[in-house]
């Protein structure tokens, strides 16, 4: 999942606080698809995109344009698992697991 992570996220503005193998190994990403991944890095860019614009449109009208520069945190990111959900369902979980024993990685 880190790595998928990494390779989604490679054009994301990511702040200093996110860790990518943190939020890969976090409980909520079970049964996360590379879709899924794809959904969830979306979703907190989404949610960072948002804070901003509020944040642009509450300020004072002389705000710059492109002031501030919009970066990706940690918070987006544990926001967006709690709107985030698997696709990939227990059940299959074990049958995908079941075809990895039996045939290898």
């Amino acid at each position: 999942r880190a790595d998928i992570l990494r390779t989604l996220s490679k054009k994301t503005p990511l702040a200093a606080d996110v860790d990518l193998d943190m939020i890969a190994a976090d409980q909520r990403c079970s049964g996360f698809s590379g879709a899924d991944l794809a959904g969830l890095v979306r979703e907190a860019s989404v949610t960072a995109l948002r804070l901003a614009v509020f944040a642009r449109n509450s300020a004072a009208p002389t705000m710059a344009p492109g002031s501030p520069t919009i970066v990706v945190t940690h918070e987006h990111f544990d926001a967006a698992l709690q709107r985030t959900a698997p696709s990939v369902s227990a059940a299959d979980m074990r049958r995908y697991e079941s075809l990895r024993k039996l045939y290898g990685n």
